[in-house]
């Protein structure tokens, strides 16, 4: 049985949820579920932004991503 982590936050609905669970198995993303809970209020308001892929990404992502990791993201 393959467990998945538990969200840590109410506002990621259960599918994206698991991209990021699947998304985290890249090594650039490793770290991205314990980011999200650990900064959840930066997160949600990038989430909740109407265009994203615009904006400055929480934890730093913006300055170490390429145009394809930053698109795997969005998704």
């Amino acid at each position: 049985m393959n467990a998945v982590q538990q969200k840590p936050c109410k506002w990621i609905v259960d599918m994206t949820w698991l991209n990021l669970v699947e998304l985290s198995r890249l090594p650039h993303f490793s770290d991205i579920l314990n980011q999200i809970g650990r900064n959840d209020k930066a997160w949600k308001q990038w989430f909740d932004k109407d265009a994203p892929e615009e904006e400055i990404i929480p934890d730093g992502y913006t300055g170490s991503l390429d145009t394809f990791k930053k698109l795997m993201l969005i998704r």
